[in-house]
């Protein structure tokens, strides 16, 4: 899977003196399918802000392509932007439209299928460790 460390959007935001930034969601999806991996793979992967207590990504997945069982460091939100998914923990399973998002405590194993080509915003607020 490919992971582009930041899009260029949030770069230039970075980049500036404004502290808050602005990242145009459709806009990284038209992006991320105009790449040879998106064209070639059967998933996408663009890291749109990672900190040490937050991580944005932007995930797209082709049509019967499938994460496998795993899990996150943190509480995660899944938010599907395009298609149809569905993510599965050993307790349920939800199928998730365009508009649709979900909360799981961090640390659940779960896995994603995509029934057809989708997009979803993967948001992993990680719990700062106190020492």
């Amino acid at each position: 899977m490919s992971t582009n460390i930041t899009s260029s959007q949030a770069a230039a935001n970075a980049a500036s003196a404004s502290p808050a930034q602005t990242m145009n969601l459709a806009h990284e999806i038209a992006q991320a399918k105009q790449t040879p991996n998106w064209k070639s793979s059967d998933r996408h992967a663009t890291t749109l802000f990672k900190s040490e207590s937050l991580r944005l990504v932007l995930l797209g997945l082709h049509e019967g392509a499938e994460l496998k069982t795993h899990s996150a460091p943190g509480i995660l939100t899944v938010q599907v932007l395009e298609g149809h998914i569905t993510f599965c923990t050993a307790q349920q399973s939800s199928d998730l439209r365009a508009g649709q998002l979900l909360l799981l405590p961090a640390g659940v194993l779960h896995s994603v299928q995509a029934h057809q080509d989708s997009f979803f915003l993967l948001t992993v607020a990680i719990a700062a460790v106190k020492g």
